[in-house]
């Protein structure tokens, strides 16, 4: 190889250097442009609870039977964890928010050795919210009190203690899934706006023998034939409508 050669493929190599080298300085400012971009269109948690006038923005809560998790999306509307795009009703989460909100315990008790007393060594009815900044509320409920409008419960905040609460959390955290679910408004029927019935499938022939049942057959349509003959001439009408030449005398 000539030293003109080797001299061609120096300078290629130091072109195809200098490229590549700009190519990574263009990618790294594209990089940093866009996780700029994405660090101002994120919206911090406080920033969506205070839009949805929260002090929270997750709620979790077990109620012996089932488990529940609800969260703010972006937008600063309750959202079901399991299914995001459930058309979720939020008064009901909404409702829970404001007793824990304004929660006030009826009587506070000293912690006992043994929490059994209370039905509170393995509850199976909690409930945990968390605020924007991280903190967590977990409340425990245990045994009813003895006028069964009450329960023994344990707040995290205050682990020296034994609260009776009153029972609407207990009760606001029985209601089912599909009980939350807002449903489409359907148009008001009446006589004046329904201008036709249409049903199909098996139910039309049981409709059918409901309404035999139901109502008697009122004949509203009688056919009556009229013939002219000259005189001399008899016929007599036959049921099916056929004219017949045997049915004609002379």
């Amino acid at each position: 190889m000539s030293w003109k050669e080797k001299r061609l493929i120096t300078i290629l190599s130091i072109i195809l250097a200098v490229l590549c080298a700009a190519v990574l300085v263009v990618l790294s400012i594209r990089y940093r442009a866009a996780q700029a971009a994405k660090d101002q269109n994120t919206v911090s948690p406080s920033d969506i609870a205070e839009a949805a006038q929260s002090e929270y923005v997750a709620l979790s809560y077990s109620n012996g039977s089932t488990t529940l998790s609800f969260s703010l999306n972006e937008d600063g509307v309750w959202t079901w964890d399991s299914e995001p795009d459930f058309p979720l009703d939020d008064t009901h989460v909404k409702s829970i928010l404001t007793i824990l909100e304004t929660l006030k315990p009826q009587q506070t008790l000293d912690m006992p050795e043994d929490l059994s007393v209370y039905g509170l060594d393995a509850p199976d009815v909690s409930l945990t919210a968390t605020a924007p900044d991280d903190a967590v509320l977990t409340v425990t409920l245990g045994n009813a009190t003895t006028d069964g409008t009450s329960y023994y419960a344990t707040i995290n905040s205050d682990p020296d203690h034994v609260f009776i609460l009153a029972g609407t959390l207990r009760q606001a955290m029985q209601t089912p899934i599909y009980q939350m679910c807002r449903l489409p408004v359907l148009p008001e029927l009446t006589e004046s706006t329904i201008t036709s019935i249409q049903l199909q499938g098996p139910l039309v022939e049981q409709v059918d023998q409901i309404a035999r049942d139901e109502a008697a057959y009122i004949p509203l349509f009688f056919k009556d034939n009229i013939f002219g003959v000259r005189n001399g001439i008899h016929y007599t009408p036959s049921a099916d409508d056929h004219i017949l030449a045997w049915d004609f005398t002379f």
